[in-house]
């Protein structure tokens, strides 16, 4: 494990939460929980059903265009494989007595959580631009999945998804619904990359250029 990345556990402060931030969505994982970044071993990974392609939202980089870095994480309760400006909900793999995952299995940056009280919130500690960069690593694999699920390229699932996902949104908040944490931060998000150029990843990466979280 990179030195960037500090593990906390404390199983008896979660068990006395019982996972609040489980219910908010499935932990992330890095590039190094997997020995085998290869198509068809990933593509066994996500059919299995515990593990979902979700991805950040990317901006302020290169003449004001934005991109979406891919990565993948637990899967929440009733959620697709491609689960992209996800809505969030419980992970799969909280069970009553907490993670059912063994640590060793445990998503990274689910351990790189620091529990600090219970209910939370907890603060992550793992470096976000250090996370983006290590899954920039593996854009073209992830967007090959992404099209074998979906049947659609990468750009255009995002233009068909983005304003389905808009418009979900503006709904609920029209009929005064709460929205979850995720839609919170995605609606944030969509309002800074509205009527930006997109650009997938491979290709700013074919450019030489370095995406930075937003």
């Amino acid at each position: 494990m990179s030195e960037k990345i500090k593990v906390y556990v404390d199983k008896e402060m979660c068990a006395e939460c019982k996972g609040e931030c489980c219910k908010v969505s499935g932990c992330m994982y890095m590039p190094s929980d997997f020995k085998n970044l290869k198509f068809s071993k990933l593509k066994k990974e996500l059919l299995k059903g515990d593990i979902s392609i979700d991805a950040f939202p990317v901006t302020g980089f290169y003449k004001d265009v934005w991109t979406l870095v891919l990565f993948l994480r637990a899967r929440n309760i009733d959620c697709e494989i491609v689960d992209l400006f996800t809505s969030g909900g419980t992970c799969k793999k909280l069970g009553e007595d907490g993670c059912q995952y063994e640590e060793k299995d445990r998503p990274t940056c689910g351990l790189c959580v620091k529990p600090v009280k219970v209910g939370g919130p907890c603060p992550k500690t793992f470096d976000d631009s250090y996370f983006t960069s290590e899954w920039l690593k593996h854009q073209n694999v992830l967007e090959l999945l992404l099209k074998e699920f979906t049947g659609k390229e990468l750009f255009d699932y995002i233009t068909e998804i983005i304003p389905y996902k808009v418009h979900m949104l503006k709904e609920k908040k029209n009929n005064c619904e709460e929205l979850t944490s995720a839609e919170e931060i995605n609606y944030d998000r969509f309002k800074i990359i509205s009527n930006k150029p997109f650009y997938t990843s491979s290709e700013l990466k074919q450019m030489g250029i370095s995406p930075m979280i937003l």
